[in-house]
């Protein structure tokens, strides 16, 4: 089996290195079906300012028209022609960042990792959002098979998407082994130094963006007792997002204060440092799809303060404390607990180091593999 993969948020001209959870996704399905000896041709679109830009990823190729223009003219009665030379070096295309091409004689499988954008677009850039959603329903007409990455997002793909249920398979995103090894602990000290960072801070990751709910973590943590906030400061990871300029302020004026450090963009290895590092995750986010930071803390013994809502509970099981991420003062009171019992952290952590065991690189794209062979 030739397998197509949707690779265009891995296009290092696109992101400039800096991957996201559908990056890390997208790697981790290359990875494996490589090491599987499958036939795996990575295939990203052009972008609309430069589409005649060559593609920089390794045994990878461009679809000849950027998505935009790709997807319209699908739409016309020429669209059966589209792709016709890339069709014959693959037998199936997975679309993996809600790019969604059409063929004419081979299936398409898309994941789509949530509906965020019609369900909250108030979260999302509103800069082409009629376009790009009317592109991306269009595309689904075209889909013989939709992957969702957690059971909590069928509701949604189906409300908002208008996806058949019945096309509808969960596959829940894995994690590298890699994340399981301790980092030696010179290598922790000269990332910690590079920082100017003491172990045990409060931990948080993601884009600043308004669902990641950055505002409510800093409120949360200003109602601590100063001297929890001087023994544990606030680190906080994530480069700029949409609709950031507010989060921003409240970040710089807490670095400013010397309350907090915000690190814009850290390297896989110095990420692993910090969750190792840390004395608890808080990954209290108004809306996911999955959640990757679930299982990279569980898988570096961190202890977790998440939210109740969408898929978190459904990933974290019986392994986190969990919040209302509308309420200030339950963060804050969940910070004050943890912090204060370390028999609970104890066995958060316990719990955490069986459930990641669940969610394997190897069990994601596995379970992605028997949806592909279901058409052969």
């Amino acid at each position: 089996m030739r397998i197509g993969i949707g690779s265009t948020k891995l296009e290092p001209s696109l992101c400039h290195g800096r991957i996201d959870g559908i990056g890390v996704y997208v790697q981790c399905l290359l990875q494996h079906y490589k090491k599987l000896g499958y036939d795996v041709l990575s295939v990203s679109y052009p972008p609309l300012q430069n589409p005649w830009r060559k593609t920089l990823l390794p045994a990878s190729t461009h679809f000849s028209t950027p998505y935009s223009l790709a997807t319209l003219a699908a739409l016309t009665p020429a669209g059966s022609r589209l792709n016709r030379s890339l069709e014959k070096k693959i037998d199936l295309f997975h679309a993996t960042d809600y790019l969604i091409p059409r063929f004419r004689k081979i299936p398409v499988v898309a994941t789509l990792h949530d509906a965020i954008m019609l369900k909250h677009p108030e979260w999302c850039n509103p800069h082409l959002r009629e376009l790009k959603n009317f592109l991306i329903k269009s595309s689904l007409k075209w889909t013989d098979r939709v992957i969702a990455i957690s059971k909590a997002m069928i509701p949604d793909l189906v409300e908002y998407w208008g996806v058949d249920e019945n096309k509808i398979s969960v596959v829940h995103q894995g994690i590298a082994d890699w994340w399981l090894e301790k980092v030696p602990a010179d290598a922790k000290k000269n990332v910690l130094d590079t920082f100017n960072l003491q172990e045990n801070f409060l931990f948080s990751v993601g884009t600043l963006q308004p669902r990641k709910n950055f505002t409510r973590i800093i409120q949360a943590y200003e109602l601590l007792p100063e001297e929890i906030q001087k023994k544990h400061k606030l680190v906080l990871v994530g480069k700029d997002g949409w609709q950031s300029n507010e989060i921003r302020r409240e970040i710089e004026r807490m670095t400013a204060a010397n309350k907090a450090v915000w690190l814009q963009y850290v390297t896989d290895d110095e990420l692993r440092v910090l969750y190792q590092s840390a004395q608890l995750l808080l990954f209290p986010s108004l809306s996911e799809g999955f959640g990757l930071p679930i299982l990279q803390a569980f898988a570096s013994d961190l202890p977790i303060i998440t939210s109740n809502t969408t898929s978190l509970p459904e990933i974290a099981g019986n392994a986190a404390y969990f919040v209302d991420p509308c309420s200030v003062e339950e963060i804050s009171q969940g910070i004050t607990t943890l912090l204060a019992d370390s028999v609970l952290c104890g066995e958060l952590v316990m719990r955490g180091q069986e459930r990641v065991k669940q969610f394997t690189l190897e069990k994601c794209a596995e379970a992605t593999l028997d949806i592909y062979k279901k058409f052969f």
